[in-house]
């Protein structure tokens, strides 16, 4: 009887914990079992004005509601709000909602930390941060934050998207336009969700409203581009506005304005390179031709500078004076690009600095002709005819070569007051950067000895040089290894490794054993010379988002299999020959004398799978894995 009153007080602790919860936890934990968080409410109010001092006056309201669902809600009491120097926050509100039976108990968080953000790849980084933390925070718990940001300069008026990492039940955007202000709205990537859309004219002002419900979270997947180029999102850019007196004022009407005001900060940069700069040139302008003082000088700054990244303000935008950054011997990518502009134009070359967003950004200048378009700055050099794009904040990729997060992406080159000159980097093809093996086999007792080199070119040896430097003295034997193991655990690779490097390729000698490789049954030896198993794990399943890839490249494997003594070839494995739009495979098999020599080449020449080439990938990766399952047969002469 007391082990039944107990079970029965038990249950009913656990009953009233159950009723502890609000219907609206007990709701969405049905519904979303899984997840920590939900989000309730999410809002972005942005509201425009025109002040006749400071032009067109950009706030935005930003205010949402988070359940907590999970059974380590406790963990998720903590949110931060990130601004930089272009931007004012205020009214920073949040408050606690403690379930307490079916209803809420609400506590007002009271104090806010505010701290400076610091970043592991940032050497001095401007932004601030207001760190909240929650109290009493528990499954079924609420968070609500809300809190305005003004910025300073009506240009850094950022893309608002649609989707968030969590579910969210209901969102809402609004923009409130004067009827003096000319504003154009994009919208990238809108078929992918749902979404109503209302216009209204009241006292003077335009609002336009989106509304979302139940909006799901957006995905996130290895190897995908950056969330721009697949979550929904709106962009605002002001074109321009009207004074009282009824002149229009330009902000941005197209990209010259943002040129406009790029070249303006640049046009405030010191660009003299003092004595000791001109006498670096002059040495380096007479080792030989345009190309080779091109060269020389690019890797002097790659070599000499220390890259080190700035967010500060206006100085995330001014590069440092050249000779500044020479005598620090350290820069950022505007400080580095602009440095090596310089001295190239001190030399008698046509070089300029020039904007740029890597691959992470999607945009067109043509279309988002706004700060947000960018976040980097190379050298443009125009050589021969024709533009090179190089980067000195990449130490090893090869003279003439942008570096890889680059490519494909517009180039915004200074051009004095004429605008801007728009360029497009070029991408790299698949044949400038290529991996090629090439040895020499013999079989010995059920062993392979083989003995060759491995070659690297482009981006394939820039990675790997960059990698090798990073190995301790130490530890280099153990890279090698590592390196060259080709997918088997049993090979022992030679010491006695011999590395030969340039500027744009590397290359190693080395030795090796593959013991207990070689089958054999009765008078038949079974080889199989596919050592190395390129692309054989990557077949793309239950994938939603694009896959994304460095660089186009190329790989190489030909093997000289020596015919043991006493042997002949019995069987020659098939072929293989795949071509698809995303690439390509052959394999083949040949005896020349008494030498069977294997041949692989792989081709990707692109930068981006999309999810319509799937198949394609998956069935050069198919072709390629049952290629490499077969087996030379040779048998023992009578």
């Amino acid at each position: 009887m007391k082990w039944n009153r107990f079970l029965i007080i038990a249950l009913s602790i656990s009953w009233l914990g159950v009723q502890a919860q609000t219907e609206e936890y007990l709701k969405y934990k049905e519904r979303f079992p899984k997840e920590m968080a939900i989000r309730l409410q999410d809002r972005v109010d942005i509201q425009l004005e025109v002040d006749e001092d400071r032009g067109v006056v950009v706030r935005r309201k930003v205010s949402d509601e988070t359940l907590l669902l999970g059974e380590m809600a406790g963990v998720a009491d903590q949110r931060t709000i990130i601004y930089d120097a272009f931007t004012l926050i205020d009214e920073v509100e949040a408050t606690s909602y403690v379930p307490s039976g079916s209803r809420y108990r609400k506590k007002r968080v009271k104090d806010f930390v505010k701290e400076d953000l610091m970043s592991d790849r940032v050497f001095y980084d401007d932004r601030k941060a207001i760190r909240i933390k929650f109290p009493d925070i528990r499954p079924g718990s609420k968070m609500a934050l809300s809190f305005q940001e003004e910025f300073t300069n009506p240009i850094f008026l950022p893309p608002v998207y649609l989707q968030s990492g969590l579910f969210t039940q209901s969102r809402v955007i609004t923009l409130e336009v004067p009827e003096d202000v000319e504003v154009r709205i994009l919208g990238f990537n809108l078929d992918s969700t749902l979404f109503t859309y209302s216009r209204e004219e009241k006292r003077g002002a335009v609002t336009h409203t989106w509304t979302l419900d139940s909006v799901p979270e957006y995905k996130r997947e290895s190897s995908s581009p950056s969330r721009s180029y697949y979550v929904p999102h709106l962009a605002f850019i002001i074109s321009d506005y009207k004074t009282r007196n009824g002149d229009r004022v330009p902000v941005l009407r197209g990209p010259k304005d943002l040129y406009g005001w790029y070249n303006g900060l640049m046009d405030s940069v010191d660009h003299q390179l003092g004595p000791d700069l001109i006498r670096i040139v002059d040495s380096i302008r007479q080792t030989g031709n345009d190309v080779m003082v091109a060269s020389g000088l690019f890797n002097w700054v790659r070599n000499k500078i220390k890259y080190i990244a700035v967010e500060d303000g206006l100085g995330g935008f001014i590069p440092d004076a050249p000779a500044k950054v020479a005598t620090k011997r350290y820069g950022d990518c505007k400080g580095m690009a602009c440095l090596l502009a310089n001295m190239m134009r001190t030399a008698g070359l046509d070089a300029r600095e020039c904007w740029i967003g890597t691959r992470d950004i999607p945009y067109s200048y043509m279309d988002v002709y706004t700060p947000y378009s960018d976040n980097h700055m190379i050298t443009a050099l125009q050589l021969n005819g024709e533009w090179l794009f190089l980067d000195p904040t990449d130490d090893y990729v090869p003279f003439g070569f942008p570096s890889s997060f680059i490519q494909g992406k517009e180039a915004m080159i200074r051009n004095g007051e004429d605008g801007p000159l728009i360029q497009k980097v070029p991408k790299m093809g698949s044949s400038a950067n290529r991996s090629r093996i090439v040895d020499t086999l013999e079989l010995t007792n059920g062993e392979i000895h083989g003995r060759g080199f491995i070659e690297f070119s482009g981006y394939i040896a820039a990675r790997f040089l960059r990698n090798y430097d990073r190995v301790d003295k130490d530890k280099k034997e153990k890279f090698f290894q590592n390196y060259l193991e080709t997918g088997h655990e049993k090979v022992r690779i030679d010491p006695n490794v011999h590395l030969h490097r340039s500027d744009s390729s590397a290359r190693v000698d080395y030795r090796y054993e593959l013991p207990d490789y070689v089958k054999s049954f009765e008078r038949t030896l079974f080889v199989n010379l596919a050592l190395d198993r390129y692309m054989s794990e990557e077949e793309i399943e239950d994938r939603e988002l694009p896959y994304e890839i460095d660089y186009a490249h190329e790989y190489e494997t030909i093997h000289y299999l020596m015919i043991p003594e006493g042997y002949q070839v019995k069987a020659l494995p098939g072929d293989l020959d795949i071509q698809t739009s995303v690439g390509s495979a052959t394999i083949t098999y040949r005896q020349e004398g008494n030498m069977v020599v294997y041949r692989m080449g792989i081709q990707l020449p692109e930068l981006m799978v999309q999810k319509n080439q799937f198949d394609e990938w998956n069935q050069l990766v198919k072709g390629l894995r049952t290629s490499y399952r077969k087996n030379l047969e040779l048998i023992q002469n009578p």
